[in-house]
C-alpha cells in the first residue's frame, strides 16, 4: 500500500465543511447501505480535487480522527461519484448496494 500525502489538493476549510455538512454520517458506526445525503454534504465532498477524501483524512488530527468512522469519510466519493439524472435530482442518493 502506497502512503497518500497530502499536496495542497485540499484545505482545512474543506475539511471543516465536510466535518460540519456531512457529521450524521461520519459519526454513525453502520449508517447503513443507501445514506440519505444533505445537499450541503454533497456540495462539501464535491468541492475536494478529485472528491478524495484521503487527502481530508489525512488532514485530520489524531483527536479528530477518534470522533468520526474513517471508513465512512473514505466511502463518501463512492457514494457521492454519482453522475446520472435519477440521482442528481433526488440530491445525492447512492444506489442500493
Amino acid at each position: 500500500m502506497f502512503n497518500h500525502q497530502v499536496n495542497g489538493a485540499c484545505t482545512e476549510a474543506e475539511k471543516e465543511a465536510i466535518f460540519h455538512n456531512c457529521e450524521s454520517y461520519l459519526t454513525v458506526k453502520h449508517p447503513g447501505l443507501n445514506p440519505s445525503y444533505t445537499k450541503t454534504c454533497c456540495k462539501s465532498v464535491k468541492e475536494v480535487m478529485e472528491m478524495d477524501m484521503q487527502w481530508i483524512l489525512d488532514l485530520c488530527t489524531h483527536k479528530e480522527k477518534q470522533k468520526i468512522f474513517s471508513k465512512n469519510l473514505l466511502a463518501l466519493k463512492r457514494y457521492l461519484h454519482i453522475e446520472t439524472a435519477p440521482y442528481r435530482s433526488k440530491g445525492c442518493r447512492p444506489p442500493q448496494l
